[in-house]
């Protein structure tokens, strides 16, 4: 933690230092530690105009609440070229301008020397893309110099850190809203995508409850296209025979059309269903979904496994995504087995709120090697 402290330290008396948050939980640890260490500094809170249902009202308090006076940078027109994008290169090509396009404006309105930043300026930076994100803690972008001093920290030991600071309220928002809803959107972002995984946020809120560091949830959503995978029998053998002391009907195995092998190295995405005798959704114990996905992992590499744990309307055309795991510094995650009858019960509420959705799936993949987001 001590090494924590060090890296904002060096901030103390610089000038002109401007320290920006989106709703991200690393955004705002880093606003408020650089407000605690740095004599000159202002806060800017960046609108992308996809943030979180209630988001911005809390983001507000939080800051109100710890007497940290902000600005506010409207920066929705930069980040909207993003609706209408598809593919992960896409994405971060526009993420990428609008950054550069945030970048400027803080240089030209605020005479920003130094941007500190936590998550919003690095969606992708283990993966070595795009020169104007940064990928390391301090990057010279034209005549500013950005600064991440938490990337690649332990988000047990910051969390102490800012604890131990106490801070008047706790941080109230999700973990990965990087770009907000963009990055929850698999595939195409649409306006009405979003709007269902403003609903299927609220849905899991409001049955798992709040954020808690160390254990993570977020949704995703993708189109409901699925085609055979080539090596079908191959998986339905695997499928079978984790299950084969159990009474179950195999149903349905497809692959997501959304998720395809890339530079980004997410592979493909595997959508199983599989139900009981009577016709049920057939829920196995964690352990036996997660010796499933190691089987499935062993046979065909880069293939996150997503595994049903409620169906809905077949005509839908939306299916969700559930990431819930756990991780001390996002290095290595693995899912949690924590509230698992909560869970299955988030999808069934998921499915009956919405016709739109053909069913909720766990996302079964760990880090490593698959990533634990999808942007």
């Amino acid at each position: 933690m001590r090494q924590i402290e060090d890296e904002f330290a060096i901030l103390k008396d610089k000038e002109g230092v401007v320290c920006i948050a989106t709703q991200n939980y690393q955004d705002l640890i880093t606003a408020f530690l650089t407000k605690r260490m740095a004599k000159h500094s202002t806060i800017v809170f960046v609108r992308t105009g996809f943030e979180n249902d209630g988001s911005v009202e809390k983001v507000n308090e939080f800051f109100k609440q710890n007497d940290i006076k902000t600005e506010t940078l409207d920066a929705r027109t930069h980040f909207s070229v993003l609706v209408g994008k598809k593919t992960f290169e896409e994405k971060m090509e526009h993420y990428s301008d609008a950054i550069a396009s945030v970048l400027k404006k803080l240089s030209a309105e605020l005479d920003a020397k130094t941007v500190v930043a936590g998550n919003i300026f690095s969606p992708s930076f283990e993966d070595g893309l795009h020169q104007g994100l940064v990928k390391h803690a301090q990057r010279k972008i034209g005549d500013t110099l950005v600064y991440s001093p938490l990337i690649g920290k332990s988000l047990n030991h910051v969390t102490q850190l800012f604890t131990r600071m106490k801070p008047s309220m706790g941080l109230p928002t999700y973990p990965f809203s990087r770009v907000g809803l963009v990055s929850q959107c698999i595939g195409l972002v649409t306006e009405e995508k979003m709007d269902v995984i403003k609903a299927a946020d609220k849905t899991v809120e409001e049955t798992l409850g709040g954020f808690v560091p160390g254990r993570y949830f977020f949704t995703a959503v993708a189109d409901n296209i699925k085609t055979r995978p080539k090596d079908r029998s191959l998986l339905e053998s695997i499928v079978y025979n984790s299950f084969r002391n159990l009474n179950t009907v195999f149903t349905d195995i497809g692959e997501s059309v959304d998720l395809v092998p890339s530079m980004t190295g997410w592979g493909r995405f595997l959508l199983i269903n599989v139900k009981d005798d009577s016709g049920e959704q057939f829920m196995p114990n964690n352990s036996t979904l997660l010796t499933l996905q190691e089987k499935i992992l062993s046979a065909s590499k880069q293939t996150r496994v997503g595994y049903c744990i409620s169906s809905g309307n077949t005509e839908g055309k939306y299916l969700i995504v559930l990431r819930y795991f756990e991780s001390t510094d996002f290095n290595v995650a693995i899912p949690s087995s924590q509230n698992w009858n909560r869970l299955l019960g988030v999808g069934r509420k998921i499915v009956q709120s919405n016709d739109e959705v053909a069913g909720c799936y766990i996302d079964l993949s760990t880090k490593p090697p698959a990533k634990i987001g999808y942007l």
